[in-house]
């Protein structure tokens, strides 16, 4: 049977190839679709790392858990040890997979013939495709990992006090490792009219005194909105370039505020972007693979989509948390 051709910019092209030229060139275009119009997510692609999962099935990094015990102040007949110590311990994170599959039927291609059918149905399922995969990123982001699921905010930096944190994370316990602790505040009982920014402050020192500083400040609209009816007499906001999108956002110490839907009620989450990674495999990376034909399925094509990426970082005892908040 002869291969389906189809007239382009004066020119004859076969179906194949076609689909080549739309699809396989718009990893660029997916990319900035799913990143420009959230400012979180925006967040990521700014603090992207290409190097984390390069040519590795992990990323592996140390931090340090203590001082050297082998001296300190001393007189000059006083000696010092030579005993060894080992004052670090190794985090560890793997890729999760997001993707998606776009189907190209042999009824489709017959009611679709020509190359202005073809490319509008192919971009109106790309545009799906990048819908999807946005909401899927996002709600990754905000989530609390798990699973298949990548790391999210609420397992990096979770509501709870550092005392009470128990769950691993980058296969570190923090209840044995207390530099692999986050800040966080604990407002249950409080007025958040009299009391968030207070704890704000308090935070924003408690994580400056420990070398970091915040960079973001992510809430959810209802807290967002709560500080900034209380702000409102001395309130600054401006224009924020992040990645390469320009937000107007609210500012706490010329700091962005940023809010999202799928933020978990009543939280605020303090970010040092120096401690904040979005870890992503360079040849993964909203990759398409080649178009392919089911064995019982004649002439009907699939392609998917894949990014391989996860939220990481090297210090959470720089990052913090304010939860329980209320109006």
């Amino acid at each position: 049977m002869a291969k389906a051709t189809y007239t382009k910019r004066g020119g004859t092209v076969e179906m194949n190839q076609l689909f080549a030229t739309t699809l396989d060139k718009v990893q660029d275009y997916v990319e900035e679709q799913i990143f420009k119009d959230r400012p979180a997510l925006a967040v990521c692609m700014e603090n992207k790392d290409e190097k984390m999962f390069a040519g590795s099935e992990q990323a592996r990094g140390s931090i340090i858990t203590g001082k050297n015990p082998n001296g300190g102040w001393i007189n000059e007949n006083d000696g010092l040890s030579m005993d060894d110590y080992d004052p670090f311990e190794q985090y560890l994170y793997y890729p999760k997979h997001a993707g998606y599959g776009v189907r190209w039927s042999k009824e489709q291609q017959r009611v679709n013939r020509g190359s202005g059918k073809i490319m509008s149905l192919i971009d109106e399922k790309i545009e799906n495709t990048v819908e999807s995969l946005r909401d899927t990123i996002n709600e990754g982001l905000w989530g609390s990992g798990g699973g298949d699921q990548m790391n999210g905010l609420q397992n990096m930096i979770p509501a709870t006090v550092p005392a009470s944190q128990t769950t691993s994370f980058g296969g570190i316990n923090p209840s044995t490792t207390s530099e692999w602790r986050t800040k966080a505040i604990n407002m249950t009982g409080l007025s958040s009219i009299s009391d968030l920014e207070d704890n704000m402050l308090q935070m924003w020192n408690d994580i400056y005194v420990d070398k970091g500083k915040v960079d973001y400040i992510f809430t959810d609209q209802t807290t967002h909105q709560t500080y900034e009816k209380n702000a409102r007499d001395f309130i600054y906001t401006s224009e924020v370039k992040i990645a390469d999108t320009n937000f107007e956002l609210c500012q706490y110490k010329r700091k962005p505020l940023i809010f999202d839907n799928e933020a978990p009620s009543g939280e605020m989450r303090f970010i040092d972007r120096r401690h904040f990674k979005m870890a992503i495999d360079p040849e993964y990376w909203f990759a398409w693979t080649d178009w392919k034909e089911a064995v019982n399925l004649p002439f009907t094509k699939f392609k998917q989509v894949l990014c391989d990426l996860n939220l990481c970082t090297n210090a959470r005892r720089r990052l913090g948390c304010i939860f329980n908040i209320s109006e």
